[in-house]
C-alpha cells in the first residue's frame, strides 16, 4: 500500500493544512482498522520518520493525523486518525452554509460567543442656565441615544 508521510504545521481545525512531504512509501501495509476513522499501518524503520505527524493514503483518498508511532522488530507501527477536514476539503469548500464562527472573520448579524461586545457608557451632564423647568418638585432626565 502506498502512503505519503508529511509534517503538518497547521492546527487541527484548519481546512487548508500547511504540509511538507517527507517521504512516499510503497512497502507499507495495513495492520488493522481500529475503528471507522482510526487505523494502524506497518512501515519499514527509518530515522527520518521521527518528525512526521501526518499521512495520506491515496487508495483511501484520506488524510490522517499520526497519533502514535511504536517500534517493533525493525518495523514502525503507525497509529493514525482520519482528518475529515482535509479528506473532504473539496466538498467542504464547495458547500454553502451559514457559518456561525470562523477562524478569520465573522458576521456581526449572527450570534457568536467569541466576539466581544462593545458596551461603553458615556455620561455627560448638561446644566441649563435659566429656569426652563419651573416645577420645583419635578425631576427630569434627558437621554440622547445615537
Amino acid at each position: 500500500m502506498n502512503i505519503n508521510l508529511y509534517v503538518n504545521n497547521s492546527q487541527n481545525n484548519v481546512v487548508n493544512k500547511d504540509i511538507s512531504l517527507v517521504q512516499s512509501l510503497t512497502d507499507s501495509h495495513l495492520l488493522k482498522n481500529v475503528s471507522n476513522n482510526t487505523l494502524e499501518i506497518v512501515v519499514s524503520y527509518n530515522e527520518n520518520y521521527n518528525k512526521v505527524n501526518y499521512l495520506y493514503i491515496p487508495h483511501f483518498k484520506r488524510y490522517y493525523y499520526i497519533t502514535d508511532i511504536t517500534y517493533s522488530q525493525q518495523k514502525l507501527i503507525i497509529t493514525a486518525k482520519c482528518d475529515v477536514l482535509m479528506s473532504f476539503k473539496s466538498q467542504i469548500l464547495q458547500s454553502e452554509q451559514i457559518v456561525i464562527a470562523q477562524e478569520n472573520t465573522g458576521d456581526m448579524y449572527l450570534e457568536d460567543a467569541t466576539w466581544s461586545e462593545d458596551s461603553r457608557q458615556y455620561v455627560r451632564n448638561l446644566y441649563f442656565d435659566e429656569d426652563h423647568f419651573n416645577h420645583s418638585q419635578d425631576c427630569y432626565l434627558l437621554a440622547v441615544m445615537s
